[in-house]
Formats: C-alpha cells, sequence, structure tokens
C-alpha cells in the first residue's frame, strides 16, 4: 500500500499480482491520499480472501510523507503554495533523515504505528515493511515488463529524500547502483514550473508537458532552467528569483516549452551516463519525472538504448504496485498474463443498467458506433494497468476523426490541456524512428510523429504528433480487441482514441452506477458494463 498522493493498494498472492486499486476510485476525489482503507479492503475482497488472511504489508515510502503528516494528514494542506518554505522543509528534512541515522528511526517509527493502525482496522499480518520509494518504483518498473536484464531508472521528487535512483535488474533480482541526493531543485520543480505558467495547484503535471507541446522554447530561458536545475543548493526560491521570474513574463506555453526542453536534456544526459557506466540493452523507467511520455520517446531516440520500458502506473501511483511487487517475489512479466483483466461475474452490473434496455454485449454493435465516429463507454471491470482506464474503463473514439475526439471531449467536459492516449492494433500504426518504444501489458510510451493510416496524429490527438500508446491484443483484453478489429474490419483505423470513463476531472469509475450517470450526462452513444451493453 502507500498513503502518499496516489495512495492505493497491490496484493501479491505467492508470487502472482491478482489485484490493484487507487483510492481515488472510492473517495471520489483526484489524488487522493491518506491510509486508502476502501482500497486495501476491495484488492483483498476481490482475491476471495479476508483481512485476516493477509501475512505481509508493504508500505511504500519510509519518511515519505514524514512520520508526524502520517499521523496528521490534514497538516499536508500546509505546503499547497509550491513557493512555501514548506515545500524547501519537507525536501530539506527528507535529506537529512536519509543521509543520517534519523531515517532508519523515522521508519521505524512509522512502522509501528501503522502497525497499530492495521490491526485496529482487523488485518492480521505479521509485520509491517517500509520500501524505499525509489526501490517500489524500480521494481514497478522492472518486474511489469519482459526483459530479465535491464537498467532501472526512477526520478520522483521527494522520493524518501533521494530525486534520482539507478538499479540494475538482473535474473529477477534488484540491486542499487546509485541513488543521487544533491538535485534539491528536482523536488520542487514540476510544481513551481506549473504555477509559473498559470496553471492551478490541482492541475496534473500531464498539463504542463501538453502546454509545452504548444509552444516553443526560447534558448535564453532554457539556460536559465538548466541553471536552476543544476544549482547544489537552493538560494533565493521565490516567485521573484530567477528562473521563475523569467518564466513568468513569457508567452506560458513558450514558457513551459522551455522547461520541458531544459528537463529533456538533463535526463537524456543522465540516462546517457548511466550508460556509458553501465551498459544494457533495455532501459526501465519510472517516477513522475520520466512518466512523461515525451521524455521517454526522446530517450529512445537521443541514447543507445535498445528499448526503454516504462511503468504501467504513473508516478506516485505505482507506488502501492512497486511496493506488493518488491517483496512477492514476483519476476519480471508480472503483468503479461490476461488475468489481470479477467471479467467479473457475468451478472455483475446489470442492475445498475435502465431496465429492460440490457442486452448481451454486442462488439459488432459497438465497432458499428465507433466507425460512425459516435463514442461509446466500456466498464468491464476494475480500471486496467494504464494512464486511461486501459479500454477497461474508458471511453472509446475513432481515433482518425478530429470531429469525434473533439466533440467526445466536450461531451466529457475533459479539461483543454488533457490528451487522449492510442490503443491500437499491432502493425495498424506507423510509429516512426519509435522502434526502441516499448512498454508493460500492452502499455507503450508516447511515440514521436505517429500516424493512424494515412492520418497523422497531430491536431486529431496532440499537439506535436506525439501521443500516450497502448497495444491491443487478444490475450490480454479479447473483448477490446473484438472491438477495435471489428472497427478495423470496416474500414476503420483499427485504433481508437481513449478518454477515462469519467466526467471531467473526476476519477476513472470503478463501479457500475457511476459508468451509468456518464452514460445519462449524454456524453456516450452506448454503454458496456461487464457483459451486458446498453444504448443511450
Amino acid at each position: 500500500m502507500s498513503d502518499g498522493p496516489d495512495a492505493g493498494a497491490a496484493l501479491v498472492v505467492d508470487d502472482r499480482l491478482v489485484a490493484r486499486s487507487e483510492q481515488e476510485h472510492h473517495a471520489r476525489v483526484p489524488h487522493a491520499s491518506g491510509l486508502p482503507w476502501e482500497a486495501v479492503e476491495a484488492v483483498v475482497a476481490r482475491a476471495g480472501l479476508t483481512l485476516e488472511q493477509v501475512d505481509l504489508v508493504a508500505v511504500a515510502g519510509r519518511f515519505t510523507p514524514p512520520f508526524f503528516l502520517r499521523r496528521h494528514p490534514r497538516l499536508r494542506g500546509l505546503a499547497a503554495d509550491p513557493f512555501s518554505p514548506a515545500h524547501d522543509l519537507r525536501a530539506g528534512w527528507q535529506a537529512v533523515l536519509r543521509g543520517t541515522g534519523l531515517g532508519s528511526i523515522e521508519a521505524d517509527r512509522a512502522a509501528e504505528w501503522l502497525d497499530g493502525a492495521l490491526r485496529a482496522r482487523g488485518l492480521g499480518h505479521h509485520r509491517v515493511l517500509m520500501v524505499d520509494i525509489h526501490r517500489a518504483l524500480a521494481a514497478a518498473a522492472y518486474r511489469s515488463q519482459p526483459d530479465d536484464a535491464a537498467l532501472v531508472l526512477t526520478m520522483q521528487p521527494g522520493g524518501d529524500g533521494a530525486a534520482v535512483a539507478v538499479h540494475r535488474g538482473r535474473a529477477g533480482q534488484l540491486d542499487r547502483l546509485r541513488v543521487r541526493t544533491p538535485m534539491p531543485a528536482l523536488h520542487t520543480f514540476a510544481a513551481r514550473s506549473a504555477s509559473v505558467v498559470g496553471l492551478p495547484p490541482s492541475a496534473d503535471q500531464e498539463a504542463l508537458w501538453v502546454l509545452a507541446a504548444r509552444g516553443a522554447p526560447d534558448p535564453e530561458l532554457v539556460r536559465a532552467v538548466r541553471v536552476a536545475l543544476h544549482r547544489p543548493v537552493p538560494t533565493r526560491t521565490g516567485r521573484r528569483a530567477a528562473p521563475w521570474r523569467q518564466l513568468a513574463q513569457a508567452d506560458p506555453a513558450n514558457a513551459a516549452a522551455s522547461i520541458y526542453a531544459a528537463l529533456r536534456d538533463v535526463v537524456v544526459q543522465m540516462v546517457s551516463q548511466h550508460l556509458s557506466a553501465h551498459p544494457s540493452e533495455t532501459v526501465a523507467v519510472g517516477g513522475e519525472t520520466l512518466d512523461n511520455p515525451r521524455i521517454v520517446a526522446d530517450l529512445a531516440a537521443s541514447t543507445s538504448v535498445g528499448r526503454v520500458a516504462t511503468s504501467p502506473l504513473r508516478g506516485w501511483a505505482a507506488l502501492p504496485l512497486g511496493a506488493a511487487l518488491s517483496v512477492g517475489g514476483v519476476p519480471p512479466r508480472a503483468l503479461s498474463g490476461p488475468q489481470q483483466h479477467t471479467g467479473p461475474d457475468p451478472e455483475w452490473g446489470r442492475a445498475a443498467l435502465p431496465p429492460g434496455r440490457a442486452r448481451p454485449v454486442d462488439a459488432e454493435r459497438m465497432a458499428e458506433l465507433l466507425h460512425a465516429g459516435r463514442a461509446v463507454g466500456r466498464l468491464s471491470g476494475p480500471p486496467g494497468f494504464s494512464r486511461q482506464g486501459g479500454g477497461t474503463s474508458s471511453v472509446l473514439v475513432r481515433a482518425d476523426d478530429v470531429t469525434a475526439v473533439a466533440d467526445a471531449r466536450e461531451a466529457l467536459g475533459r479539461p483543454d490541456l488533457s490528451e487522449p492516449a492510442l490503443l491500437a492494433l499491432p502493425g495498424v500504426v506507423s510509429l516512426h524512428d519509435a522502434d526502441a518504444l516499448a512498454g508493460p501489458f500492452r502499455v507503450g510510451a508516447a511515440a514521436p510523429r505517429v500516424a493512424v493510416g494515412h492520418t497523422a496524429v497531430r491536431g486529431a490527438l496532440t499537439a506535436d504528433g506525439r501521443v500516450g500508446l497502448q497495444w491491443v491484443d487478444a490475450v490480454t483484453d479479447p473483448g477490446l480487441y473484438a472491438v477495435v478489429s471489428g472497427l478495423a474490419r470496416r474500414g476503420g483505423p483499427g485504433a481508437v482514441a481513449v478518454w477515462p470513463l469519467a466526467l471531467g476531472q473526476a476519477p476513472t469509475v470503478e463501479r457500475p452506477t457511476d459508468a451509468v450517470a456518464v452514460l445519462r450526462a449524454g456524453a456516450l452513444a452506448g454503454l458496456q458494463v461487464g457483459a451486458w451493453w446498453v444504448e443511450a
């Protein structure tokens, strides 16, 4: 489990991952934090177990959040302003904890307190194990991709006092090679960058990179940001300090593009250095900074690596998955089996559908609606391992229809600075210079200059022709494969744009009643819930 931002739980039985859940799906609060009781209960129930049967609890974050914030979660709001001294104070305190013996003391205190809280809730575990954040992120990236040997890099601001960590994965084992702590600017970089270009505190980091795709970098701004990133000790951190003042005065899209260009250069240089010291055909990446799919595409194009594999969940959301995988004896390819998309009970969700209108799911009818430019919803069970619901809890639109994609965005109330992902049958999407891009469990990285058939993605899905890509195959999700292949048979592109099945910025829905609410809002032509289908 993890109790920081994007709190959640994952369950390993023996050496197999059987369930995962994010707290936001239960609390209906985006990026919900705190102890994820509902998520814990959900994953245990999905496995057909009871809380008393849990043997070990692995908690991601040895001292992130710090112990006093774990005990008093309401105090987390004190650092809502990214330029608040509380941000620097928290980063400094975590660096002290990591660099001294105080970190072990802090982790022991947290484990003892969590042990009591978990037992009071009814868990029958023998032990609480605190897992370093970078260890959890590395496990999520390494154990969900198919190669036994990989160099694993994680970049996570606020990651238990370290910004960057390097691991080597070999024969199912992860060995730490390096932890890089002297990058204090990185701990607050993304939050402050988003603030100075005018994004609200609630905006996802993704919005900053979408805005960057709409602008052009300014060489002077890029140089100023590079200096700030490499500064060993943050001196002046207010909004009037460099480079924040210059960025705030620039056009927001150009400022965001400059921020992205500087960060990309730092990341590519760092990865190249580590590849020189530790050659590897595969690089697996994880953490909030490396979760940017455009950065991943640049890594694939700018380094000598054979392939770049991404974590299936982004940033903080990957932590419970990684914590479970890191201690559960799970080898690579943890997410390669179809069991992750096994459908629920055949009658699941039928009671939530309008009486008398539900009929057995019809993949051909769904493909027909997609071919006509309509949007359809799909809730086939708990959300899949992906950034956009992965087709298990998603809204699907044919990817080459610019009008249909725009209409679906408007009907769902998606923010302007958000982008759909692309679900595609292997072989139907042109990935120019992107052969090195890979990912776990049909979840791919951003592909540069994607084209679907004869239609370029630029303007249809994204501003720069790069899009988060996920493969669709008959093994991992046969129902989704039937829909997309049915679209291809009708002369469609064999690829669909996918939005989260939700309205506005609400979390992806997980309950049939919430999915029906999206249908009733007029955003969909039809909705699949489990084995059942209903049209608007």
